[in-house]
């Protein structure tokens, strides 16, 4: 996710710019009044341009079926560097 840089959790979609981000985050980010994308800044109309993209997170569940496993790995990686 280009907000939080994380793997993308709860796959959402601009459909203005095809950009995807989880959920949480971009749902805080427009929450504080932004309205446009936060990748490429096109201006977004509403939120209603945010589409959930289940394909997409099948596609992460592929590469990763235990994220919460694989992120807590590289936290411990992270913090022994």
């Amino acid at each position: 996710c280009p907000i939080c840089l994380s793997i993308v959790r709860s796959t959402h979609t601009f459909m203005e710019c095809l950009h995807r981000f989880c959920q949480e985050c971009i749902e805080k980010y427009l929450r504080l009044g932004q309205k446009e994308c936060p990748k490429c800044r096109v201006k977004v109309s509403s939120r209603r341009a945010l589409r959930a993209d289940p394909q997409f997170d099948k596609l992460i569940q592929a590469f990763y079926p235990d994220i919460d496993a694989y992120e807590e790995k590289e936290e411990e990686f992270i913090s022994k560097v």
